[in-house]
């Protein structure tokens, strides 16, 4: 898909009752400013519009999307590849999961109503989401936005995700993805609950993760 037909999204998580909520869109070749909001109805609005027009969408979130399958006890939760001192499992990150769960899941559900009769479908692996066959148009990512690279507002830090996957771009398969390691993918599991695919091999692939 060239860079002009591709958008990249980014969600950073948070209650939408308190206004913690942020989102940034951003062409692939960055065509135009970055446009931000805090409505997670309007992120899905915008996002099915691109979808209409043909356009083939990045979507991330800035929270925990796969955890690693580990066999000694004490490694269960040590941070994954690219957290570094920031794990999963404890902070920010432990503390958003579920609440990042329930908003994928939300806006997952929310697009699919929407083109549930389409041929497209998602994915997490970006060497499907480049295909030139087109099979995968919407592409589950994880944004690791954390400590320095950090901005102001949760629009912000969506804008860093996005523009952190854009300045990757097309080098954006990290090591947890890239060596075999296993893991149990939650967005996997979300996208197959909201029927925007059916192959369980969803539940083992480690989805794209880009750290700012």
């Amino acid at each position: 898909m060239p860079k002009s037909k591709t958008v990249v999204y980014c969600v950073d998580p948070g209650s939408v009752a308190g206004e913690n909520f942020g989102r940034a869109r951003q062409s692939l070749d960055r065509y135009g400013d970055t446009v931000t909001g805090a409505d997670i109805h309007s992120l899905v609005f915008r996002v099915a519009d691109d979808l209409k027009k043909g356009r083939s969408i990045a979507l991330g979130f800035e929270c925990v999307l796969f955890i690693p399958l580990r066999d000694t006890p004490a490694s269960l939760t040590r941070a994954r590849t690219g957290e570094r001192n920031r794990p999963w499992s404890a902070g920010a990150g432990a503390t958003l999961l579920p609440t990042g769960l329930a908003q994928v899941a939300f806006i997952l559900r929310s697009l699919r109503s929407r083109f549930s009769g389409s041929s497209f479908v998602a994915c997490t692996k970006f060497s499907d989401f480049d295909r030139s066959d087109g099979r995968c148009r919407l592409l589950l990512w994880e944004a690791f936005v954390s400590d320095k690279s950090k901005g102001t507002s949760h629009q912000a830090d969506a804008a860093i995700g996005v523009s952190a996957l854009i300045d990757h771009y097309p080098d954006i398969c990290v090591p947890s993805n890239c060596a075999g390691a296993r893991v149990f993918s939650l967005i996997g599991a979300v996208i197959l609950r909201t029927g925007w695919n059916t192959n369980l091999d969803l539940l083992s692939d480690a989805c794209v993760f880009v750290r700012a």
